[in-house]
């Protein structure tokens, strides 16, 4: 099941991951077979910021399931996007984890590529950076956990990696995006920005799969409809 097992060494040879796997493991074992998953199969992140709450989806070869819900502990701003550097905003949008930080000032932490392409486009520098998924419940800008989720996050992350996992999305959306809600945020100034990332959640919550997108010159999200 490996297909990078020089990276799981790495990681393993650093005390905190070593004692958080070890805490971990079984419990992580036993949610897979739960939801007729894998340990290395693939993961999804799924993150929304009023409702203060972080999802890891699992792939069972056929769609994605819910492997669990993590909350929020410290997440700073206010709903919207981020814009530049120093406005304590958690970013929005689409998202991966480019950095697996095992000797963390905040124990453990997932870094995320922003600024992305879109991020590029639409922001002016200085656009700020350093945007992660950590413990210890302190966040400026970052979504921020407390220490025993941030362990299990960082590790079914880690494994995923370890089974060949290139690429892990995680998607931050401002709210769960459902009619309702949309609806009651519909004169917010960001409405034209979330209506471009809706179909992402449309198409997990109707399909239990991602969708292809793409970021068009000027900066705005194309996502396929489910």
């Amino acid at each position: 099941m490996f297909s990078d097992t020089g990276f799981l060494e790495r990681q393993l040879s650093f005390s905190r991951v070593d004692a958080a796997m070890s805490r971990n493991f079984d419990r992580i074992e036993k949610q897979c077979e739960k939801v007729g998953s894998d340990k290395f199969e693939e993961i999804y992140l799924r993150a929304f910021k009023e409702e203060k709450i972080l999802e890891i989806w699992k792939w069972n070869g056929s769609q994605y399931v819910l492997y669990d819900t993590f909350p929020v502990c410290a997440a700073s701003g206010e709903l919207g996007p981020k814009n530049r550097q120093g406005d304590r905003q958690v970013p929005e949008g689409f998202y991966e984890i480019n950095v697996f930080n095992p000797a963390s000032n905040f124990l453990l932490s997932l870094g995320l590529n922003y600024p992305n392409q879109r991020d590029e486009i639409v922001n002016k520098p200085p656009r700020g950076g350093d945007i992660y998924i950590h413990g210890k419940c302190m966040s400026i800008g970052c979504l921020a956990m407390e220490d025993l989720p941030i362990e299990e996050i960082y590790c079914v992350a880690l494994l995923a990696k370890a089974g060949g996992q290139k690429k892990i999305p995680v998607h931050i959306f401002p709210f769960k995006m459902n009619e309702e809600n949309f609806e009651r945020k519909e004169r917010h100034e960001q409405r034209e920005f979330w209506r471009s990332i809706k179909p992402m959640y449309d198409a997990l919550e109707t399909n239990k799969k991602l969708v292809p997108f793409s970021i068009s010159e000027k900066g705005k999200y194309i996502v396929e409809k489910p």
